[in-house]
């Protein structure tokens, strides 16, 4: 048992000489009393930034909509990636047929077992992210350890949380 990205599985899933050759399974997160269940699965958000030039958002969107083609997604999913974005391009018999995931990770969506992202409840969590974005980027840029920017970093997230009547 193993805990992983959904796109890794095919390096076992997938691979006729691996012992976990068609044995793979997705399974979703367990959860505490009364809580309900939500399982990360890999992907990427797509998204056009909005000070993006004209010229280049209609070049941005056309590469969107080029990667996100039924057939694309068929191909990515026949190539390695045992997840697809899409019902209908799961619902392809070739597609099914590649992997019993497919039909797994299907149902966990149907259910509403999926998220693409999933973080905390809490109105600070953009704050917590700015926090880490500064002291990771201060760090990367060689201004700190990465032991300061840990504890800067630890520092004022408590202080937000603390303001906000957390602890």
């Amino acid at each position: 048992m193993t805990y992983g990205w959904s796109v890794r599985a095919a390096a076992f899933e997938l691979n006729e000489n691996s012992p976990a050759h068609g044995n793979v399974k997705f399974m979703p997160h367990p959860h505490g009393p009364g809580a309900r269940t939500i399982s990360p699965i890999g992907g990427f958000s797509l998204a056009i930034p909005a000070g993006l030039p004209a010229e280049r958002k209609s070049a941005s969107w056309k590469v969107m909509e080029y990667l996100t083609r039924p057939k694309m997604l068929k191909w990515y999913v026949l190539n390695g990636n045992l997840t697809s974005p899409r019902f209908s391009t799961s619902a392809d018999p070739e597609v099914r047929a590649s992997s019993s995931l497919i039909v797994e990770v299907d149902a966990m969506e149907r259910r509403g077992e999926l998220q693409s992202w999933p973080r905390p409840p809490i109105p600070e969590f953009s704050d917590l992210l700015s926090v880490l974005g500064d002291e990771i980027r201060r760090m990367l840029q060689g201004a700190l350890s990465a032991k300061d920017a840990l504890s800067n970093a630890q520092n004022r997230i408590d202080a937000i949380m603390r303001t906000r009547g957390h602890y």
